[in-house]
């Protein structure tokens, strides 16, 4: 249940200049440098793949399972895992 004082304060709109919008600001802005960072690192690790999946495409059995995902540096072990990792925050 909302109390009286919790609705005044959504009613009143936040203040140009207030400490409530510095903390804002700098929290998208910390948000924003993390989203840009994991871009960059799934780039990266994406290089990476390709690069050790070329080099050695040419051998059986690592690779195979390497190339399937079934090993735990594989882009598509890391997508699910990032899946799991986010519905488990929503919960």
């Amino acid at each position: 249940m909302v109390t009286e004082e919790e609705r005044k304060s959504l009613i009143q709109p936040r203040t140009s200049g207030s400490t409530q919008e510095e903390f804002y600001a700098v929290l998208t802005r910390l948000l924003n440098e993390t989203v840009l960072n994991v871009a960059i690192n799934k780039s990266i690790l994406s290089s990476l793949y390709n690069f050790i999946s070329d080099k050695y495409s040419g051998e059986q059995g690592a690779i195979q399972k390497f190339n399937n995902g079934l090993l735990a540096d594989t882009p598509e072990y890391l997508e699910q895992f990032e899946a799991e990792g986010v519905k488990n925050l929503r919960k």
